[in-house]
């Protein structure tokens, strides 16, 4: 069913990110809170939304103080959810927050999905 189609879809965005690509990015930023909202990572610190294609770039200074991180951060986090096209499917639907609390290996798990 749709639920079962949803859940792998998840799965392939997930399966998009890896350590090489997106690495050392704050913690509200992080692949399962991302791929909820419809981002696959395109390219290092590059996402795109898989319907409306809409691309973020996230690049946030190691060198800033942490607080400004943090501020940053929060800026990058708005901008997931809400740059999305008006018609995407994303906009004001993500995958139920239980999707991010899948088992540590989801990486794997993820590629296996993408073969």
């Amino acid at each position: 069913g749709f639920r079962g189609m949803a859940d792998e879809e998840y799965l392939k965005r997930l399966g998009t990110y890896s350590a090489s690509v997106w690495f050392g990015k704050p913690p509200n930023l992080q692949p399962p809170f991302l791929a909820r909202y419809g981002w696959s990572c395109a390219s290092s610190s590059l996402l795109r939304c898989t319907c409306c294609h809409v691309a973020i770039y996230v690049d946030i200074d190691n060198r800033l103080s942490r607080p400004l991180c943090d501020r940053a951060a929060k800026i990058f986090e708005g901008k997931v959810r809400g740059s999305h096209k008006e018609h995407c499917i994303w906009k004001d639907n993500p995958c139920p927050e239980s999707f991010e609390k899948l088992p540590t290996d989801y990486l794997q798990v993820a590629a296996e999905v993408a073969e």
